[in-house]
C-alpha cells in the first residue's frame, strides 16, 4: 500500500475533522424524538491544508497521486494528525483542491488544500 509523503506536511491551521452520524432520527407526533444506530462505522472525512516547502516537492506529490494513487483512486496509510496513528485512507472522490503558491511558483512553497477520508473503527 502506498504511504503519505514525508515532503508533504499536514498543516495544523487547516486541519479539520467532520464525522457523519451513524444514526436516524425521527421525530415524534408526540415527545422527544427517536434515535436508533444504523451503521457500525461512517466514513470520517478530514478536510487538510497540504504544505510543500518547494515546487519539486508538490511535483513528486503529484507523481505520487498520479501514478502511486492510480489519480486518486487508492488507499495509502497515512498518520492521523490529531491522533498520531496510522490509518488507512484515500483522497475523497480523488479529487485535489486549488494549489496556491505561497512565493515565486516557480520555487515554492506551495499550499494544497485536500480531503481525506477513513472508516471509523
Amino acid at each position: 500500500m502506498a504511504t503519505w509523503p514525508a515532503s508533504a506536511k499536514i498543516l495544523r491551521d487547516g486541519y479539520a475533522e467532520r464525522r457523519p452520524t451513524a444514526l436516524m432520527r425521527t421525530d415524534m407526533e408526540a415527545g422527544p424524538p427517536k434515535q436508533a444506530k444504523t451503521k457500525a462505522r461512517v466514513m470520517i472525512r478530514l478536510p487538510l491544508a497540504v504544505f510543500f516547502e518547494t515546487a519539486a516537492d508538490y511535483a513528486d506529490f503529484l507523481a505520487w497521486f498520479a501514478d502511486d494513487l492510480d489519480q486518486g483512486s487508492g488507499w495509502f496509510d497515512f498518520t492521523d494528525p490529531r491522533t498520531g496513528t496510522v490509518r488507512s485512507g484515500r483522497i475523497e472522490g480523488g479529487q485535489l483542491g486549488e494549489a496556491v503558491p505561497l512565493g515565486a511558483a516557480s520555487a515554492g512553497p506551495w499550499r494544497l488544500p485536500v480531503t481525506v477520508e477513513y472508516w471509523s473503527g
